[in-house]
């Protein structure tokens, strides 16, 4: 999961260490960037996931709806979001998904910080923030991806 950003990290921390850019507005251009990646890998990541959901139901009509309406039903990458897309599928699903973060707030609140930076770059005037604080979101986004995959009960 979240593979296009990582690569793009790996690849623009290569780039700024090959350049010695670190510290200039080359890399705060590069890190808005895949602040963009990661929002949108993050919600390709829950459609995924949806997928998964949908290939355990017998019924390819089914399939297909959980498949679509879960699409729709997704508002966004914000942790508060995605709770309220899992409680689509029931108080037990959330409350996992809730137990299962539970004591990781200073993850939440990289993975929040970087997700408000992302929406700065998107909708206002950009965000300062730097490469290390990325790393930090993308572990914190796996959390909640996992939170996810556990409140629906996907197997593999």
């Amino acid at each position: 999961m979240l593979l296009r950003t990582k690569t793009a990290l790996k690849e623009c921390q290569e780039h700024l260490e090959a350049t010695a850019s670190s510290g200039t507005s080359i890399e705060s251009y590069l890190t808005q960037h895949v602040l963009v990646l990661f929002s949108a890998d993050i919600q390709q990541a829950i459609y995924e996931l949806l997928e998964k959901k949908a290939e355990q139901v017998d019924q390819v009509s089914m399939r297909l709806f959980i498949s679509t309406a879960g699409k729709m039903l997704v508002r966004g990458v914000k942790k508060e979001a995605i709770a309220g897309f899992v409680n689509y599928f029931g108080t037990d699903a959330k409350e996992k998904f809730d137990i299962y973060l539970k004591d990781k707030e200073q993850e939440i609140t990289r993975y929040g910080n970087a997700i408000g930076s992302r929406d700065s770059v998107a909708h206002r005037k950009g965000a300062q923030v730097t490469f290390s604080e990325i790393l930090q979101a993308v572990t914190a986004a796996e959390l909640i991806l996992s939170a996810v995959e556990i409140a629906l009960e996907i197997n593999d």
